[in-house]
């Protein structure tokens, strides 16, 4: 068996025009993707935007969940006439899941995350995303726009974050002699407080063991009905914590105790996990339920009393399904 050895130079124009046509995906620069963009290949000028000359830009407004827009992306530099880029959409509240499909479209194509270098070609199900170039447009110098079609996630899931990372070359089809561009952008959720249904609360109980006792600071579960859109839920994530603490409005619903909006960790149509406030004795406490809080279609239950308050009311919290005690262990 004969082998035969290309040399490199001879490889190289094929790689190249490879990542042109199809780039790998992973390289917007995402944390959780490794922090990695163009300028691992395209690095005659250093790291990215290190070329103060040109840029990358995302043109987009904030999102209503489940109603498309279009995504205009703008690499430029004065001197380039090649152009390429990458970009993909996560939620904030975690940032290794996909937020929303983007859709291919004039020089732009969907690549899905199935593990491999190059992914898998879109429509996505569920995996990362990626919109890129196809091809990468060169001879138009100065800037360049791309279009890529984004529908939002049909439920309001927090913020969402972009990632890019964008290359303006100098059109030789090689990677030298080419300027990357990277950019951030997040947007929030608008018109997304619709809630139409007034809410009830049937019982407020201890979050861990579901019995009425209620102490100060406990994790409560409060149980009732049209909370959220039947099917819908949310859970907080790391997006949604400012500053060390739980956020007091999640998902167009808020939680007052003694008129004092408390942390909430998780809603779905029937029930709610928050934690109660600091408070000494054991007098009752008043419990209403808000949606679209502060708006003009604001929906208030009626108030529930809570009468089973302790000074002390400690529990566990156990494994589903068994009767393991849920914990965490330091050191070990």
């Amino acid at each position: 068996m004969r082998l035969h050895l290309l040399p490199l130079w001879t490889v190289l124009p094929l790689l190249l025009h490879a990542e042109s046509q199809n780039p790998h995906i992973r390289f917007t620069g995402a944390p959780t993707d490794g922090g990695q963009n163009c300028s691992s290949c395209h690095s005659t000028f250093g790291a990215a935007n290190s070329d103060t000359r040109g840029s990358v830009s995302i043109d987009i407004t904030q999102y209503n969940p489940g109603v498309s827009q279009m995504i205009h992306v703008t690499v430029s530099h004065p001197t380039a006439v090649g152009w390429g880029f990458q970009m993909t959409a996560r939620t904030v509240t975690d940032e290794t899941q996909e937020a929303g499909n983007f859709a291919s479209g004039t020089q732009v194509q969907v690549r899905c995350d199935d593990g491999s270098a190059f992914g898998a070609p879109g429509p996505c199900s569920n995996t990362r995303e990626f919109a890129e170039h196809d091809p990468a447009p060169k001879g138009v110098p100065g800037s360049f726009t791309f279009i890529v079609p984004w529908t939002p996630p049909v439920n309001e899931v927090g913020d969402i974050r972009f990632y890019v990372s964008a290359v303006a070359a100098d059109g030789d089809a090689t990677a030298q002699g080419d300027r990357v561009y990277t950019t951030v952008v997040t947007i929030s959720p608008v018109g997304a407080c619709t809630l139409t249904s007034r809410p009830s609360v049937r019982t407020a109980v201890n979050g861990a063991s579901f019995q009425p006792p209620i102490s100060s600071n406990a994790m409560m579960t409060v149980f009732g009905a049209n909370f959220q859109v039947p099917g819908r839920t949310r859970l907080v994530g790391g997006g949604d914590i400012q500053n060390g603490q739980f956020p007091t409005q999640l998902a167009c619903v808020e939680v007052l105790i003694n008129n004092q909006p408390v942390p909430i960790a998780y809603i779905q149509q029937d029930q709610i996990n928050i934690q109660a406030p600091s408070f000494t004795g054991t007098a009752p406490l008043m419990l209403v339920i808000v949606l679209n809080p502060g708006k003009p279609n604001e929906l208030r239950s009626d108030i529930a009393t809570l009468n089973s308050i302790q000074t002390f009311a400690p529990a566990f919290f156990l494994v589903p399904g068994g009767n393991s005690v849920a914990a965490q262990f330091a050191n070990t």
